[in-house]
């Protein structure tokens, strides 16, 4: 029996999923997002896709439930809650970055209610 690296079958730790806006800053197409949501500068190469409600606290894979983080920050916050690590002043500023953004797969306004709705701030 032949046992290959995982890398030849492209495994992802995303489970897969392609997040628009994460391809979309590394197109250069989101200039107005230049640091996460901790304050940390974001570049091409350390920008990761965060849980706003961890994976492992019943929080889903789905646009309204990430955000840009450097993934030094993503490491550093584990499966903890985002309201250890920054204020809803922060988190509310990070959020508007996103206002009147247009994408041609991606409406920054719909965005932000989503992720409002996911953290229990809208129904």
């Amino acid at each position: 029996m032949q046992i290959h690296p995982l890398s030849k079958f492209k495994y992802n730790p995303s489970f897969g999923y392609k997040w628009k806006v994460k391809a979309a800053y590394k197109k250069g197409l989101l200039p107005q997002l230049k640091k996460d949501v901790s304050g940390r500068l974001l570049t091409p190469q350390n920008a990761t896709a965060d849980h706003i409600i961890p994976h492992s606290k019943g929080g889903r894979t789905r646009d309204e439930n990430l955000m840009l983080a450097t993934k030094e920050f993503n490491n550093l916050r584990g499966d903890r809650p985002l309201s250890e690590f920054v204020t809803v002043n922060e988190f509310c500023k990070y959020l508007m970055k996103f206002f009147d953004v247009k994408l041609p797969d991606f409406d920054g306004n719909e965005y932000i209610k989503g992720v409002i709705k996911t953290i229990g701030g809208g129904k």
